[in-house]
Formats: C-alpha cells, structure tokens, sequence
C-alpha cells in the first residue's frame, strides 16, 4: 500500500486563507476539518469552521460540532449563542451569553435580541439603548428601529410606556414608532407617522429598479 502524503499544516493554512479570501465557505468547511483532525487543537481553524457553518445557516451542524468540542468552544461564545438564537433555544443562548463579557456590544445586542423574542421587552430595552449609546458605527439606524420595535412591543402587549425619545429616519423604525404611539393610546400622532413611514418607504423602494410591483407591495402591506 502506498504511503499516504504527509499532512502540510502549512499548506493547509495557505489554502485556507484563499478559501476565506473567496469566501469559499464549503472549502473553509472542509479544509478546516482535515486541519482539525490532525490538529484538534487549533483555535484559527475551528473559529474558521464556526464562522463557516453559520454563514453557510448550517446551525444543527454547528452546535453539534461546538458541543463536541467544550475546550475551543470558550474562545466562540459569542457565535455559540448566536447559533442557540438562530435554532429558537433562547434559555440555552441567554445561559451561554452569562459567559460573555459584560461590556461586549455584540454580546449586549444578542441579549436584547433573545429577551425580546422571550418577551421581556423591557430587558431588551435597557440592553439596547445601552448598545446604542456606546456603539459609533454604521447600524444606528437599524438599532433605532429595533429600539421602537421592543419598545412598541411593551406598549401594546404590557401596557407599560417605556421613555422613547427618537427620530427615526428609515421607514421600519417610523413604523415601529408608529405602533407605539398606537400601544399609547395616540391615534392621530400614529396615523401621522405610518403616513410618513408609507412616504418613506415609497421612496427607499422606488431607488431599486429590481424591484417588482409584487415585492414592493408586500413590503408596504404592514404599514
């Protein structure tokens, strides 16, 4: 029997880099396992095949290969969580994020998301005007229109006003603004408001000729 070639981590790594390069997910996928299988230790690919098996949506598969590997697993709790959120396992991810660091925005953001979907909108509102204040990147607007979410969301099914002082400019966070004056009690400001979130909306969408009629309405059907 012919000797078999002997593994080049090396030239494992090499080819791994072009793979995330390209972002050749499946190749990732696959050349991080034969790293991993001589290698079991190595944090870099195993963070690359995480990263990979969540791109790809492969979350069944992800967990499975975290829970297989406990030790490595600490390095990805962040993406560990993430990956319980996207399966709906909200009490495992919120248990998993006990282990983040307290002043990690993404760890913070990713509470906000799982207490919300649990219904503790008033949890996910403290976490996220947190975020928002300490956070100086591009997704303050989307973070806006999450906030008027969560805080539409207690208005309406808790009756509880929560303190939002805000001006969205995207249409979704309008709506949401919208639904939360309607949760108040305050028909006439959000009829006001869905008006200007239909406006808006018309305009955002009337900017991409690719669009169809059918998608364009169907994004227009909440408001």
């Amino acid at each position: 029997m012919a000797n078999e070639k002997a593994f080049n981590v090396q030239s494992a790594y090499s080819d791994l880099n072009k793979a995330c390069s390209a972002q050749a997910y499946d190749k990732i996928i696959n050349i991080s396992g034969k790293i991993l299988t001589k290698y079991p230790g190595e944090t870099k690919a195993f963070l690359c095949k995480v990263v990979a098996l969540i791109r790809t949506e492969k979350y069944e598969d992800c967990l499975s290969f975290l829970k297989r590997n406990p030790t490595l697993s600490s390095h990805v709790i962040f993406e560990k969580a993430y990956v319980e959120y996207r399966l709906n396992r909200l009490t495992e991810a919120a248990k998993t994020l006990e282990s983040a660091e307290a002043n990690d925005p993404k760890a913070q953001e990713l509470k906000a998301q799982v207490l919300y979907r649990k219904g503790d909108f008033a949890a996910a509102y403290a976490y996220l005007r947190s975020v928002i204040r300490n956070s100086q990147d591009d997704y303050s607007e989307e973070r806006l229109a999450n906030l008027t979410a969560v805080a539409a969301a207690e208005s309406c099914f808790n009756n509880t006003n929560l303190d939002l002082d805000v001006n969205p400019q995207m249409y979704e966070g309008k709506f949401n603004l919208a639904c939360y004056h309607l949760g108040r009690g305050d028909c006439h400001l959000a009829s006001r408001l869905l008006d200007d979130a239909e406006n808006t909306c018309n305009l955002c969408l009337s900017e991409d000729p690719e669009l169809t009629e059918e998608e364009k309405n169907e994004e227009l059907a909440p408001i």
